[in-house]
């Protein structure tokens, strides 16, 4: 209210000002039976300077207005915009107990071949992961990617990690209109054991004994809640 009363008096002033030199210059050289009736001329001209006034109020209030406005779109389209591409094949591992060969597990590492693009103009740091598999159906939230992971022992052998990590302490940072380098994204899901397996009616097959593959959906977020999400074939190794 105070703001308001401000400009609108900023404004009457400078319009009143104006319209009284104007109907001064035309009492004195053009009507001069204004000159009698001055005070309908200073009551008129009040008027009207007054209603100019608000008029240039509201006109500022509306160019404020509509750059806010546009502000915000501008604002609004500058966000994160998360695709992620399946690259190669990826695996999943299971953690023997005790090194047994082809036997029981406890755990399961989960390795993404994949690259992610931020197709938005905002830089994007993803720092959320979960995982669904199809074929357990079961979820897996709050995941931490295994950045400093180099092995994992399999219930058929020791594997090396195939391909670079793309997180850094667990986050993932992506320039607008960029993306990461290929690699991979692994995760170790612990609790998963032969009977969690047994329940979803996954058996061992073949001369190597191997499961078949899994369905695994994984889900990206970022710090402004953009995501992504895919879909990857995954299997034994």
């Amino acid at each position: 209210m105070r703001a308001w009363l401000r400009a609108l008096f900023s404004q009457a002033v400078v319009s009143l000002w104006w319209i009284l030199s104007a109907a001064s210059t035309l009492s004195t050289f053009f009507f001069h039976a204004w000159a009698a009736k001055a005070r309908l001329v200073l009551a008129i001209s009040s008027a009207v300077g007054f209603a100019w006034a608000n008029y240039r109020v509201f006109q500022n209030q509306q160019t404020e207005i509509s750059a806010l406005r546009k502000d915000n779109q501008l604002s609004q389209s500058r966000v994160p915009d998360l695709r992620i591409t399946v690259q190669g094949s990826s695996r999943y591992i299971l953690k023997p107990v005790q090194n047994v060969v082809k036997g029981d597990f406890i755990g399961m590492f989960l390795e993404f071949s994949l690259m992610i693009e931020n197709r938005g103009q905002r830089n994007s740091t993803v720092n959320d992961f979960q995982v669904e598999v199809v074929e357990l159906n079961r979820r897996f939230t709050e995941l931490t990617p295994q950045d400093a992971l180099s092995i994992m022992q399999g219930r058929h052998c020791l594997h090396g990690v195939s391909s670079p990590g793309i997180s850094t302490t667990g986050l993932i940072k992506i320039e607008a209109e960029g993306a990461t380098d290929r690699g991979v994204l692994t995760f170790y899901i612990p609790g998963v054991n032969l009977r969690t397996f047994a329940e979803a009616n996954l058996i061992m097959d073949g001369p190597e004994r191997k499961f078949p593959p899994l369905h695994c959906r994984l889900t990206v977020t970022d710090t402004t809640q953009a995501s992504a999400t895919e879909m990857f074939e995954m299997h034994e190794a």
